[in-house]
């Protein structure tokens, strides 16, 4: 039987891959080598979209709103 995996898709960019990270550290500390990051979102070799001012402004609003919620900087 093969063993079980547990594969998380992060996106660097977003700040919920960050705030989920105290839920990935507990899952490593329970089963060890049972999960595997691959990393994707917004950003690609074929999709590299500007950041704006204002979508710097919102990113850093909702990074401040995870932080506040999930105790991860």
């Amino acid at each position: 039987m093969a063993t079980p995996m547990l594969h998380w898709v992060l996106d660097p960019i977003c700040g919920w891959s960050y705030g989920a990270l105290p839920l990935i550290n507990a899952v490593e500390a329970a089963f060890p080598d049972l999960q595997r990051l691959h990393f994707g979102g917004l950003y690609s070799e074929d999709h590299q979209p500007q950041i704006t001012a204002a979508m710097r402004t919102q990113i850093l609003h909702y990074d401040e709103q995870i932080h506040q919620l999930t105790g991860v900087v």
